[in-house]
């Protein structure tokens, strides 16, 4: 019987052995996927801003489109007028400031 009862508790010892490793190893897995796809993922983002970031790339990306160009062209203009109609009506006030005096 002592036999049989070490060899029952050894089998029981085995098994809850087993149960752990499983548990750990079923852990294990989704953090070591997790790794991997974070290395890639690094490894695929320094690859792609190092292709983004090329001189011609740079070039075409900060280049205005004719559209924005043609807006800020009229808003200069615009701008020039403002500040000339701005200067006349103050030479205009002081005209009449001067009048009075």
């Amino acid at each position: 019987k002592a036999v049989v009862s070490t060899q029952s508790t050894g089998e029981k010892l085995l098994m809850q052995y087993f149960t752990i490793v499983r548990s750990q190893l079923v852990d294990m897995v989704p953090k070591i996927i997790m790794r991997f796809i974070t290395k890639k993922i690094a490894k695929l983002s320094s690859i792609l801003i190092k292709e983004l970031y090329t001189d011609e790339k740079i070039k075409y990306l900060i280049q205005e489109s004719d559209r924005v160009v043609k807006k800020r062209k009229a808003s200069s203009k615009m701008m020039q007028v403002l500040l000339k109609a701005e200067e006349l009506l103050r030479a205009i006030e002081i005209g009449k400031n001067s009048d009075f005096l």
